[in-house]
């Protein structure tokens, strides 16, 4: 991340809010606001919910938590191309952007391209898409008509 971050074109005013630890001090190009380790929960959404995107630097995830979260408050995603989070933005790019591959040129790149085009995505959309898809009654649903199957096929 910190490489693709040194990339980033510096024409754009950009603020880094930082939940969680990191093991690199961000260029002073950028102003940043380090949180740590968030467990409070209206705090997370605080943070979620300010942000223009959230960056999921992942080389190995499969669907974050902190995805879900994003979506549910409406904040497009900017990952990688790993896993679930690739899934996602690929299934439907409303959502974010996925960069082609995990180097930092191409993360930057996609850093990039949010920012130029970050207009073009629409809150209540994400939302919704996040409160279809991934709202716990869903997910229970989901569940039950799993085991409905496995029981069934005998």
């Amino acid at each position: 991340l910190h490489e693709a971050l040194l990339r980033i074109n510096t024409g754009h005013n950009i603020q880094f809010l930082i939940v969680g630890k990191i093991n690199f001090c961000l260029s002073s190009k950028f102003k940043t606001k380090q949180f740590g380790l968030v467990k409070d929960s209206t705090l997370l959404n605080i943070i979620l919910n300010a942000a223009d995107a959230i960056i999921i630097p992942s080389r190995e995830d499969n669907l974050p938590n902190v995805m879900i979260e994003s979506l549910a408050v409406g904040t497009p995603i900017i990952g990688t191309p790993i896993g679930g989070i690739n899934d996602l933005l690929v299934k439907d790019d409303k959502l974010g952007i996925s960069s082609e591959n995990t180097s930092p040129e191409k993360f930057a790149h996609a850093i990039d391209l949010f920012l130029r085009t970050k207009d073009s995505f629409k809150r209540e959309y994400i939302h919704d898409f996040a409160m279809t898809n991934f709202d716990s009654h869903v997910i229970a649903n989901q569940h039950i008509n799993l085991y409905k199957n496995v029981l069934d096929s005998d």
